[in-house]
């Protein structure tokens, strides 16, 4: 009974309360701001009627307020003036995207600042093969040297249709990687988006940028209306970028190489080389003077000193730098032409990345490529692929307000550390940014990766995420080296061989091949596929190590499936010959150590 007694006598406050704020409201609600008339000016009547509905909209913000509805200025209907001006309840912004998530409709500015992949991206045009589509080149549309290297790659890569119908990711042919208007590339007159023909308010579109906004605020403005497009962007800002729908890019030079080759372990390890380098921090760059990027660059002189901390700048950054010189500008501009910039990366342990005008930076990128660990220094910077590069590994991130903290942190590394990083960084820079072709197929695959997620551990892992087979499988499980954690399986090998031969003697080649390969070191086992016509006459001698034979009579071994498909392989290494094949012991051991 007592906690029955409780809960009435809480609804009975609860209820008198409400009475009393409703009666109150009544009385004395201002409704001049509701749009209603005085006394004195409206027919009885229609006093009491809008007194009326004025006391049910205060009682329905009372009874919803814990909803988080408020009330807003509701503009007058057409042809009303300003007569019909009043207060309206707005829904919570959750609330509202809730819905539109139900309905898949988004209104306009609402639905560019809440797009998800559930919600702006159509996944039904993905159920088959992941395909992408370009489209057609405009005549008389002005095109970059740089985004026409992004077109070709996009319509030379495996995903690539003809076909829009079947495309999972729509490419527009205009581009939109320089938005600056000052910019020499700057398209004027870009077309509407409504000209697409298979625009759909953005929906599964992908929009490349480099460059956003101009002088003096730099703002992130595109200057056309992306709709639900995914953006791939630099310089992205934490408060304006989509996490898990938009792509943040590295800032790329019109001269970046189109194609590259996949990372060696010989190209990596020999920038590594002296281990300790001759300067610890470097940076060489502009000193702004006014406007935006001033503050991150105008005290770095204090970290530097005179022996292993380089911080170079020069004044010299627009034609009336000289109205805003100070009195460090001559000092600065004379010590900044004594170093050269590449010489400066290539021979520094930690490279200072600040922000310019824009949060992102070419040395970030260059940094990488000289083996130089990036230190960022710009608040509210999207790193590059940050959804799947795991940068913590390969650079360091300070606040723009603790810079003076740099050299502590950077000196606290150990050397082990510091040649890991290094190490990886080249890699990383090798394996996603050394090309053009590199980080527009990394794009691709982060998008691909969101439709059919797959462990991020391939992506900072050695040999890296854009090396497997995307019609293979986007489990790990299925991929040799990977299933014990980038371990082997065993140390050992197993050799595949393929014989037609009719019939083997103790002389024949094959005989005295598997006889000289049995006593290698690291061999497991040796299967032998009989494709020959009848029963397989091999009489292999005893050997060291187990020998198996397989018959599949007039079956030719297809390159692609030969090692999955046969059964019998315990180790992740397998080596295979052909009957006709010279093999000594020290080739193929080296080649398992390789």
């Amino acid at each position: 009974m007592r906690p029955f007694r409780r809960r009435f006598r809480r609804h009975f406050l609860l209820g008198l309360l409400a009475c009393a704020v409703l009666f109150c409201v009544v009385r004395v609600a201002p409704w001049r701001r509701l749009g209603v008339g005085s006394a004195t000016s409206q027919p009885r009547g229609v006093e009491a009627a809008k007194r009326a509905e004025a006391s049910l909209l205060y009682a329905s913000l009372f009874l919803r307020h814990a909803r988080g509805t408020s009330l807003q200025a509701a503009p007058p209907e057409e042809g009303q003036g300003t007569r019909g001006a009043g207060w309206k309840l707005r829904e919570p912004a959750s609330t509202r995207a809730a819905e539109a998530a139900e309905t898949n409709d988004f209104p306009g500015d609402f639905a560019a600042a809440n797009c998800t992949m559930g919600r702006c991206f159509n996944a039904g045009r993905c159920g088959g093969d992941f395909r992408v589509y370009v489209y057609p080149d405009n005549d008389g549309v002005k095109v970059s040297g740089l985004y026409r290297k992004i077109l070709r790659i996009l319509r030379n890569s495996p995903y690539y249709t003809s076909d829009p119908d079947e495309a999972c990711v729509l490419v527009p042919s205009w581009d939109t990687l320089d938005r600056d208007k000052l910019s020499d590339e700057y398209v004027m007159k870009l077309p509407s988006t409504w000209l697409l023909s298979h625009w759909n308010g953005g929906r599964n579109h992908l929009f490349f940028n480099l460059y956003s906004g101009s002088w003096p605020t730099y703002f992130e403005s595109l200057d056309f209306d992306p709709g639900l497009a995914i953006v791939a962007k630099a310089s992205f800002n934490t408060a304006s970028f989509r996490q898990n729908f938009d792509i943040s890019l590295p800032l790329l030079h019109n001269s970046h190489s189109e194609r590259g080759v996949f990372p060696s372990v010989m190209t990596t390890r020999g920038n590594l080389l002296p281990i300790k380098r001759r300067y610890h921090l470097a940076f060489k760059g502009k000193r702004y003077l006014y406007g935006l990027g001033v503050e991150p660059r105008r005290s770095l002189y204090h970290i530097r000193n005179s022996r292993d901390v380089v911080m170079v700048m020069t004044c010299r950054h627009n034609k009336n730098w000289e109205k805003y010189k100070d009195s460090r500008c001559d000092v600065d501009n004379a010590e900044y032409n004594r170093f050269d910039y590449m010489e400066l990366l290539t021979n520094s342990s930690f490279c200072l990345v600040p922000r310019g005008r824009r949060l992102g930076s070419f040395r970030f990128i260059e940094s990488l490529q000289s083996s130089c660990i990036p230190v960022s220094l710009s608040n509210g910077y999207i790193l590059p692929l940050d959804e799947v590069i795991d940068w913590h590994r390969y650079s360091i991130v300070v606040d723009e307000r603790h810079f003076l903290q740099v050299p502590h942190i950077t000196r606290s590394l150990s050397t082990q550390q510091v040649l890991d990083m290094r190490l990886w960084g080249s890699w990383v820079y090798e394996t996603y940014f050394s090309s053009v072709d590199k980080v527009v197929m990394a794009t691709i695959e982060i998008i691909r990766n969101r439709l059919h997620p797959s462990s991020g551990f391939v992506w900072n892992r050695h040999p890296g995420g854009l090396t497997f087979v995307p019609s293979f499988s986007p489990s790990l499980s299925d991929y040799p080296f990977y299933r014990h954690g980038n371990a082997l399986h065993s140390a050992n090998y197993t050799i595949v061989m393929s014989v037609s031969s009719a019939a083997l003697k103790e002389s024949s080649p094959v005989i005295k091949l598997i006889r000289s390969l049995s006593i290698a070191p690291h061999l497991s086992k040796i299967i032998i596929i009989w494709t020959g016509t009848g029963p397989p006459k091999i009489r292999p001698p005893p050997l060291p190590v187990t020998v198996t034979i397989i018959s599949r009579p007039s079956v030719q071994i297809n390159p692609l499936s030969r090692f999955h498909s046969v059964p019998g392989i315990e180790t992740d290494a397998v080596l295979h010959l052909s009957e006709d094949v010279g093999l000594t012991v020290d080739e193929a051991e080296f080649g398992m150590e390789v």
